[in-house]
């Protein structure tokens, strides 16, 4: 499979939003003093596992 720069930057461009979210919220928190809150959301998240499976094939189905 042969990935062109097109599609890593296109996904790239999609995980920089959350990224900027993600760094503003924990800057927020940290502002308060609520320095453990990230960590205790990273600990739950590592723990509960979710399957996610992306399909970047060209083939659509067509329900018609």
């Amino acid at each position: 499979m042969l990935v062109h720069g097109e599609t890593i930057l296109q996904i790239s461009a999609l995980t920089i939003i959350f990224t900027i979210l993600d760094q503003t919220i924990n800057g927020a928190l940290q502002g308060y003093g609520k320095l453990m809150v990230p960590t205790i959301s990273l600990g739950c998240r590592s723990f509960s596992k979710a399957d996610f499976k992306f399909d970047f094939s060209t083939y659509t189905r067509n329900w018609s």
